[in-house]
């Protein structure tokens, strides 16, 4: 988890604090999709330590994100062969590898 989270006991945490990671999370450009998904982790586990556990009396309700519900369209072959001889050498290589990976861009150029 975060570091906020990070050394905090279940019944440490609050919608306040929760919704704060969330809104850092937001802030730093991740989709609201993705907020979602992190948020049912924590979600999910606070209400096992609070049902199975025993360890709360009570879990706090958190605030989902709203999602565009928007559909990722995808290329089919033949666009995709377009878009390869369009493309500049080095970047249609690139798109080439993340195609065939399905690797992310980020994954791809960004360094670790």
């Amino acid at each position: 988890m975060d570091p906020p989270l990070r050394d905090r006991y279940p019944d440490d945490i609050d919608r306040e604090m929760v919704e704060s990671i969330a809104q850092f999370k937001e802030d730093d450009g991740v989709a609201s999709a993705t907020v979602n998904r992190y948020l049912t982790v924590i979600k999910t586990i606070l209400r096992v330590a609070w049902q199975e556990w025993d360890w709360m009396d009570k879990v706090s309700k958190i605030r989902m994100r709203k999602e565009s519900g928007k559909r990722t369209r995808f290329l089919c072959l033949v666009d995709a062969e377009r878009l390869f001889q369009e493309l500049p050498s080095h970047l249609a290589d690139m798109t080439r590898f993340a195609v065939a990976t399905g690797l992310r861009m980020i994954n791809i150029v960004k360094p670790k």
